[in-house]
């Protein structure tokens, strides 16, 4: 299954990247960087990917047209605008289990996930960083720091079973929920 991790720093001159961060996930095992920027680095394992450039960002994991099945590489300018209306028509065009992280020319972010994808996608704000990953031990490696548990999500959990929540049971940390999308503007 594809693994990745995610690490967005909207003002990279006021809070970077930290080097150590960069260093660890440049070593870990069976992980590429994808892209390695002062705003945003991305590295991945473990799939399919499709990079479409450093200035448009990549996507994780499976890709198709709506009514096809063969495999789809997005167009360059599929959120160039960061216009809501142009990341819903992608969400309408493609189909898959994957996680799309791409950024607009206004030096935004944006992260869909599929509708009906598998591929897990949590995320968490360390300091003025907005940390993505597949799961708890790359959230680690970019950089979170677990505050602890958040009991009332475990209670909540087990009292709504079955309705899907964006909440996780970790302080700090949310699940972007299949066919949602985070939106990451230069302030924040």
């Amino acid at each position: 299954m594809e693994r990745f991790v995610a690490i967005f720093a909207p003002k990279p001159e006021r809070s970077p990247i930290a080097p150590p961060i960069r260093s660890a996930i440049s070593r870990a095992e069976a992980l590429s960087v994808m892209i390695d920027r002062d705003d945003m680095l991305v590295a991945s394992g473990g799939g399919q990917v499709r990079h479409l450039g450093d200035d448009i960002g990549m996507v994780i994991g499976p890709i198709f047209a709506t009514g096809k099945s063969d495999p789809a590489t997005p167009p360059s300018d599929v959120a160039s605008s960061g216009d809501p209306s142009d990341l819903h028509r992608f969400s309408q065009d493609y189909w898959g289990n994957f996680v799309a992280i791409l950024r607009d020319r206004a030096a935004g972010f944006h992260v869909l996930r599929s509708a009906f994808g598998r591929l897990p996608c949590f995320h968490a704000v360390q300091g003025d960083q907005l940390i993505l990953a597949s799961d708890m031990a790359l959230l680690s490696l970019g950089g979170w720091k677990s505050r602890g548990v958040e009991w009332s999500a475990i209670l909540r959990r087990l009292a709504l079973r079955d309705i899907p929540s964006p909440s996780t049971c970790l302080i700090g940390v949310k699940e972007l929920r299949g066919g949602s999308r985070l939106d990451l503007t230069p302030e924040g």
